[in-house]
């Protein structure tokens, strides 16, 4: 299944419904993305991304990041852009591991990641 779901409002009024039922917290991550970052690498603070890992949701802070999935290598000008907010992501294993983000040319993020399993 691959659903990918912008809300530029706070995660937490879709997501509550959501985590009650189906999903459990494997920890979080922020990383302040001046290179770019996967997950796997290791954050600021929290954990790299878990075994098991099966929805994120990202909150971004202060200036837009940009993305891409896969191996593109992503830059401050090259990538989709995610502006300041909260998302929710659930795919597949293999393409929440191949998330890359970098800061947009136009500003310094602060990118918090929380990791959710199955229940």
């Amino acid at each position: 299944m691959l659903l990918f779901v912008f809300d530029s409002k706070p995660a937490e009024a879709s997501w509550v419904t959501y985590s009650k039922r189906y999903a459990k917290s494997l920890g979080y991550a922020v990383y302040n993305p001046t290179t770019e970052k996967t997950l796997a690498l290791a954050p600021t603070s929290g954990v790299t991304l878990p075994a098991g890992t099966k929805t994120i949701t990202i909150c971004v802070e202060t200036a837009p990041i940009r993305y891409f999935f896969g191996s593109t290598p992503v830059t401050g000008t090259l990538g989709l852009k995610l502006d300041v907010g909260c998302y929710t992501m659930e795919y597949d294993p293999n393409l929440i591991a191949a998330f890359r983000f970098i800061n947009d040319s136009s500003g310094s993020a602060t990118v918090t990641i929380e990791y959710y399993g199955q229940l």
